[in-house]
């Protein structure tokens, strides 16, 4: 059963679906991974401002660190590459800013001990509504292999 740690100013997921989330990632993975939800961790811009930015769930496994960006949307879901449409309303693809959020926690782990620059720090993105498929997901696309469901 993976360890659960909560960052300090955390009070843990802040939904349903994170809960969810949050208790399958539990007992479902390995005694050496290591689940942190609901932590935030800053960024600087190359002007010196501060933005703090705040991650679902990282998994910090023996061989990679996982960003996961969890949605908890029901009904029917179509993913392209530039948006998402759940139940035909247009929503951003989550993909992208995930993908962008873990590249700057890969930057954040680095300035804070060089060595943790070596780990490999992916992105996906979890379905944690109940029932939820991709049936409007394109076989084999980049959203179908980096999203997943809580049965996967």
């Amino acid at each position: 059963m993976a360890k659960v740690c909560k960052p300090k100013h955390s009070t843990g997921p802040v939904n349903a679906g994170e809960e969810r989330l949050l208790k399958f990632l539990e007992v479902r993975l390995p005694d050496s991974f290591y689940l942190i939800p609901n932590g935030e961790y800053p960024s600087m811009n190359p002007q010196g401002a501060v933005q703090y930015w705040e991650y679902d769930c990282i998994v910090v496994a023996p061989h990679a660190i996982y960003a996961i960006e969890n949605k908890d949307y029901r009904g029917r879901i179509e993913a392209y590459n530039d948006a998402w449409f759940c139940n035909d309303m247009e929503r951003p693809n989550p993909i992208k800013s995930a993908t962008y959020k873990s590249k700057l926690l890969a930057s954040y782990l680095k300035k804070k001990d060089r060595r943790y620059g070596l780990a490999w720090v992916d992105t996906i993105v979890t379905l944690s509504s109940l029932g939820q498929n991709k049936s409007g997901f394109e076989k084999g696309s980049y959203c179908d292999k980096k999203t997943f469901l809580l049965n996967d």
